[in-house]
């Protein structure tokens, strides 16, 4: 599903975007996100969501996201994920 309205939010990237698509987290099945095309395209996640999925199944479950940068914000650090 396309969102389009004037200064939509891209859940992840958090910058303002005329279009949003609705998407699944690949993390978290159960939570629905809106995402720029960007985002979208290089799998990124919202930052609090790789630190909660951490949180409660292990660092090692999303290394991917931590060792490829796949979230925008300020570096993700071990004392967060615990």
């Amino acid at each position: 599903m396309v969102t389009s309205q004037n200064n939509l939010v891209c859940m992840s990237c958090r910058l303002p975007k005329r279009e949003l698509h609705a998407k699944k987290s690949a993390l978290i099945s159960s939570m629905m996100l809106n995402l720029c095309n960007e985002c979208i395209t290089n799998k990124r996640e919202p930052r609090f969501i790789i630190i909660l999925y951490a949180r409660q199944h292990g660092i090692e479950t999303v290394a991917e996201y931590l060792d490829n940068d796949r979230y925008v914000g300020d570096p993700i650090l071990a004392k967060e994920l615990s």
